[in-house]
C-alpha cells in the first residue's frame, strides 16, 4: 500500500565530502523529493527539502533515516515539516546542545 509522504524545510549544515554523499543519496532514494543544497561559500551551505512522493512505508522510514544523516553536520538543530498521508508533524535534524549546569 501507497502512502503520500512530503518533506519541507531547511537544514543549515558545514560543507564536508560527507554531506554532498548523503544529499546524493537522498536524491537517488527519494527522486520527487528534493533536497537542495546552496553551498554559501564561507563552510556552511543550506539544505532545502520540498516535494512529495507516494511510496510504501518502508520507504518513509529510509527517507527519513537518510535526511537525519545531516543531523551531526548541522550548524544548529532544525526540524523540517512531514506531511504523512495528509498528517503533519516535525522531523528533528541534529541534536540540541546539551544543557549546561550554571
Amino acid at each position: 500500500m501507497s502512502v503520500w509522504y512530503g518533506l519541507n524545510g531547511t537544514v543549515e549544515v558545514r560543507t564536508a565530502p560527507e554531506v554532498e554523499r548523503i544529499i546524493a543519496e537522498f536524491d537517488d532514494l527519494a527522486r520527487e523529493i528534493t533536497a537542495d543544497l546552496d553551498d554559501h561559500g564561507d563552510g556552511s551551505a543550506t539544505v532545502e527539502f520540498s516535494g512529495g512522493v507516494f511510496c510504501s512505508h518502508a520507504t518513509v522510514g529510509e527517507i527519513d533515516a537518510k535526511a537525519q544523516e545531516l543531523g551531526p553536520h548541522a550548524v544548529r538543530p532544525a526540524s523540517i515539516v512531514y506531511d504523512y498521508d495528509g498528517e503533519r508533524g516535525e522531523l528533528l535534524i541534529g541534536r540540541p546542545a546539551a544543557p549546561t549546569d550554571d
